[in-house]
């Protein structure tokens, strides 16, 4: 037992280590042409919830947003250089 670390902290970072299926990457993105998008356009264009693009940024080097006031922002170029990293195509509106 490590020293110092609860069993539930012991739980969680096997969670992390244990190797399990591929995440479920979307096929294709819709992004905008803008520099920047907002944390729910990104949500919204990759269709899935705050809790997985947090996993995403964690464990799969997605580009994590920087905070420009009251929002999350995250530049495009970042986010289709990860796409294309990942074999996700880009749809520009």
């Amino acid at each position: 037992r490590a020293v110092g670390r609860t069993p539930h902290a012991q739980a969680q970072s096997r969670l992390f280590l244990m190797p399990g299926p591929r995440p479920n990457f979307p096929h294709s993105v819709v992004l905008p042409t803008a520099p920047m998008i907002d944390a729910a356009s990104l949500r919204e264009a990759l269709g899935r919830s705050r809790g997985v693009l947090h996993l995403w940024v964690k464990l799969y080097g997605l580009p994590a947003p920087t905070r420009v006031g009251n929002a999350s922002l995250t530049r495009t170029a970042d986010i289709v250089r990860w796409c294309s990293s990942h074999n996700i195509a880009v749809i520009w509106v």
